[in-house]
């Protein structure tokens, strides 16, 4: 399997061909969507400092260079990605915590889209998808947050991690467990969709820097027989969270999700 061109803080704001996801050829609709929602706990798992709060607030604001066409996506009121041609900006203050669908519009000179801007949010990262009103397939994606060089992350201890999944139309539970001492991860994912079933998320080494390549790039399988990859980084500066991607077979995100972990058992 290709090692996915991913980034953690570097976004995808281009139109993709990718699925946006298999199931029954009836798309939910916005109320459908809607009663996914789900708010952010009121306090962490492990506890937020001043100082964690201030540097994931200065995450969500980025600028990448870029050579992607003239373009903005707005969500909800709020500019939150744009381009020049030259530079992408990035701007997900206005994002509300938590798990959301809100009404968002792509646009390009000469063109402008209805789309559906998929939100996770947690207290150390987040992860989001848009895509295509019309057939829900993905126009683009974004993760952001704080993050440390795979050197600076923990050696010792193991730890689980549990949260949310999405796709275009779905949501489901993820966990995953880390053994820090072998420097290994895996897990599952349950509920995304009825034409997968439960998701295994095989065992997979620490591999990439967590900075500007995934952490952990994996092999998937599906119940129902479907072969999918996986891409994480830890988040945090004590790995609180985990953030990533499930992918297609092409590669391309599937579905995102970010989960929180308890204490690091020695």
């Amino acid at each position: 399997m290709q090692t996915p061109k991913i980034l953690l803080a570097t976004a995808i704001f281009a139109t993709l061909t990718a699925c946006g996801g298999a199931g029954s050829d009836t798309l939910p609709t916005d109320k459908d969507l809607a009663v996914q929602n789900q708010p952010l706990p009121a306090a962490p798992k492990v506890p937020l400092t001043a100082e964690e709060q201030a540097a994931f607030a200065a995450k969500k604001v980025f600028s990448i260079e870029s050579d992607y066409g003239v373009s903005r996506l707005i969500v909800n009121g709020q500019t939150v990605a744009e381009s020049d041609g030259k530079t992408d900006k990035r701007d997900f203050r206005s994002l509300p915590a938590g798990f959301v669908t809100l009404p968002s519009t792509y646009t390009e000179p000469g063109k402008s889209m209805r789309t559906i801007y998929r939100s996770l949010q947690g207290f150390r990262s987040g992860v989001a998808i848009n895509y295509k009103a019309k057939n829900h397939r993905m126009e683009s994606y974004d993760i952001y947050g704080v993050k440390l060089p795979a050197s600076e992350l923990p050696t010792r201890g193991k730890a689980r991690y549990s949260g949310i999944i999405f796709d275009h139309g779905e949501r489901g539970t993820f966990t995953y467990e880390i053994d820090f001492n072998a420097q290994t991860g895996e897990g599952k994912i349950e509920g995304l969709n009825p034409a997968y079933g439960t998701i295994r998320l095989r065992q997979a080494d620490f591999a990439g820097n967590n900075e500007n390549r995934s952490l952990i790039n994996g092999d998937a399988s599906a119940a129902q027989g479907q072969s999918m990859g996986y891409s994480i980084w830890l988040a945090g500066q004590g790995a609180e969270e985990v953030v990533g991607f499930l992918r297609d077979s092409s590669d391309e995100p599937l579905a995102g999700f970010l989960g929180e972990r308890d204490a690091i058992s020695q």
